[in-house]
């Protein structure tokens, strides 16, 4: 049976010290019909040597100056061939086996067009700190702010992309989420598919956007919710669900705060969070909240997932 080709594309600039461990993943997973698409928006580092070094397996590599993230992504998008398509960022890489493992999910289940699965957390060195179990493509679970599912380990049909749109090039911080809450909205749950094993490993370190969240962050959520909730025709199952998330995006902003060190703004944002949605937090949560706010090192973890 012919394997579906699996368009992968690379967004990149300046990650010259990461990007060849990003592309050996791909180029050395044991799939015959892999798309590799490189979309470089300028970088200044050593990154156009490293490409060159392997522009032979490189279906594509595309430069120039890119509005941001989303849009080098959707340049991608837009050059690949693939029937299952991905972004994998330059920091990050798959693990031995992936591509083939979700393949024959979409070979197998021939109505599927979302497999998912979990992530390896690793620091600057590749060390493994860490681990993200696959989540749901629901939208009643991704409207709140919630878990979302790791963006290297997400892989969508084409028929998706084709129905959800480009990747929103206004976000920054929220970029993944949004897209797939999107996507969420448009396939049912029967065509995804959830693996446990890890297939990607995400990197954290102090230049990721992972590890800087701030306040923009929540900013950018509230963006999208105002979005959302404007929309005429929104459903009641998601309309139901408007103080909880906008609660949720000041729990979030509330979390940067409290970790920059303004713990009176965190408290501020806290004691907003609780306003908007009383009913969805515990007593002993909301007190918890403020005494770590109050009384801990800034350096403690703050869990604003309730």
């Amino acid at each position: 049976m012919k394997l579906p080709r699996i368009s992968v594309v690379v967004p990149t600039l300046n990650q010259g010290d990461l990007i060849e461990t990003c592309l050996r993943s791909v180029i050395d997973q044991d799939y015959p019909d892999v798309e590799l698409i490189v979309v470089d928006g300028g970088s200044s580092d050593s990154t156009p040597n490293v490409l060159a070094r392997y522009q032979s397996a490189l279906a594509a590599w595309i430069r120039g100056p890119d509005r941001g993230q989303g849009d080098a992504i959707n340049k991608g998008w837009s050059r690949s061939t693939g029937s299952i398509l991905a972004w994998l960022n330059s920091d990050d890489y798959y693990n031995p086996g992936a591509l083939r493992r979700v393949a024959r999910e979409f070979v197998e289940g021939q109505s599927v067009q979302v497999v998912s699965g979990g992530i390896d957390i690793v620091n600057f060195q590749g060390n493994l700190i860490g681990h993200k179990p696959t989540s749901t493509f629901d939208p009643e679970r991704l409207l709140p702010c919630g878990i979302v599912p790791g963006q290297p380990a997400v892989f969508l049909g084409r028929s998706v992309v084709e129905a959800v749109g480009p990747v929103n090039t206004s976000l920054h911080y929220v970029l993944d989420w949004e897209y797939w809450l999107r996507a969420s909205r448009v396939v049912e749950q029967s065509a995804c598919r959830y693996l446990k094993e890890s297939l990607a490993c995400s990197r954290e370190w102090v230049g990721t956007k992972t590890s800087t969240a701030s306040v923009r962050t929540a900013e950018e959520y509230r963006k999208v919710l105002d979005s959302v909730f404007s929309e005429e025709m929104l459903p009641p199952s998601l309309a139901r669900l408007q103080p909880f998330a906008y609660s949720q995006s000041w729990w979030r902003q509330a979390f940067a705060e409290y970790r920059d060190g303004n713990r009176s703004r965190a408290l501020g944002s806290l004691a907003h969070a609780l306003r908007m949605s009383p009913r969805s937090y515990t007593l002993r949560q909301m007190v918890a909240a403020f005494a770590v706010v109050l009384l801990k090192p800034r350096r403690l973890h703050f869990n604003y997932h309730v």
